[in-house]
């Protein structure tokens, strides 16, 4: 018998249910791109979780929160790159719990300045009152991490880690419970076959979602983007891992291996550094639906949704629905990607 996920200590952060939104104007601009009819589109919006800008870690942070607080830990130590959006609501989780909060940002993305090392997520990550360690990317991870425990645990306080991405069978636990709710969103909408894309990073938010399929048994398919790594088949791996433990912790079945579904054709150069879909999808977005993405993650989930889309790999959906993961603040840190380009085109225009 599955365990409910009542069960499980929890802190609430999140406003819920999310939105899902039908994104009619997209639509409307990529039929003119297509031979076939494309599905209906429909965006979820854990953009709109609220907690600090909102995004998906705030679902994960509702249930590793509530594991700290259970635990009787005191400090919260997370990390991530340098614009993590992980971090700046791990900050705001921390605050809104109590505890005290530091942040050890590695700087993994090469050849960024300016508004990327003092706006954006950085510059939340202080207003909300975290302590931010800032570490050169070939950093000893696990001697940076053993210092500070000791650290934390000297001056007599009580740490809790939490991984990158909030990405652990504790929680993935936030997305089984998303998927829920989106399959009884869709269900109640009458759309019965329906496919559910989204950026996947460190792999904690496709493993929840997963294992929530597992849990309730059907649903729509889930099919990640991958923003993060080069080795996809690798990535794959480690993320039906993860899903498999969550879902243990669920008792619910294990996932196939192929359960995992993950297009690596949109990563790019690597995690962090933009591209031109990247840019396109963004800006399409913005001017046909109102809705603002990220450069790191949902720019670049998005345009492969796009592509999928165009493409017609949803052609026999009933709706193809997209996961806003958030990450809006980001924006700021790549400010020149897309100031300067505008610019430019408007000198070649003139």
């Amino acid at each position: 018998m599955p365990v409910s996920l009542a069960d499980f200590p929890r802190f609430p952060l999140a406003h819920l249910p999310t939105p899902l939104a039908e994104m009619r104007r997209l639509r409307d601009a990529l039929a003119g791109e297509m031979k076939t009819t494309p599905p209906r589109l429909f965006i979820k919006r854990d953009d709109c979780t609220g907690l600090a800008g909102g995004g998906n870690k705030t679902r994960k942070l509702e249930y590793l929160l509530g594991e700290a607080l259970a635990s009787g830990c005191d400090t919260v130590v997370t990390t991530g790159a340098v614009q993590s959006n992980h971090a700046r609501q791990t900050a705001a989780a921390a605050a809104a719990a109590g505890l005290r909060c530091i942040l050890v940002l590695f700087d993994t993305v090469p050849y960024r300045g300016g508004n990327y090392r003092s706006s954006g997520n950085l510059l939340l990550d202080r207003v909300l009152g975290a302590e931010v360690r800032i570490e050169p990317a070939d950093a000893d991870a696990a001697g940076v991490f053993g210092k500070l425990m000791g650290e934390i645990e000297a001056g007599g306080g009580k740490p809790y880690f939490v991984p990158v991405g909030g990405s652990s069978a504790t929680g993935s636990l936030g997305y089984a419970h998303a998927y829920l709710e989106l399959a009884d969103q869709l269900e109640d909408a009458g759309l019965s076959n329906a496919v559910l894309v989204h950026a996947s990073s460190s792999g904690g938010t496709q493993a929840g979602l997963v294992a929530g399929a597992q849990l309730r048994g059907s649903g729509p398919d889930v099919a990640g983007i991958n923003v993060y790594r080069s080795d996809n088949d690798e990535m794959a791996k480690s993320i039906h891992a993860l899903a498999c433990k969550t879902a243990a912790v669920l008792d619910a079945p294990a996932p196939a291996p192929d359960a995992v579904v993950l297009d690596g054709g949109y990563l790019g150069e690597r995690y962090g550094m933009p591209t031109e879909p990247m840019r396109k999808a963004v800006g399409l977005v913005a001017r046909t639906e109102g809705v603002l993405l990220d450069p790191v993650y949902t720019g670049k989930g998005m345009a492969g949704f796009i592509a999928q889309v165009i493409a017609g790999l949803h052609a026999d959906r009933q709706a193809a629905v997209f996961l806003h993961t958030g990450g809006m603040p980001g924006l700021f840190a790549y400010e020149e990607e897309f100031t300067a380009r505008k610019e430019s085109q408007s000198r070649t225009a003139t």
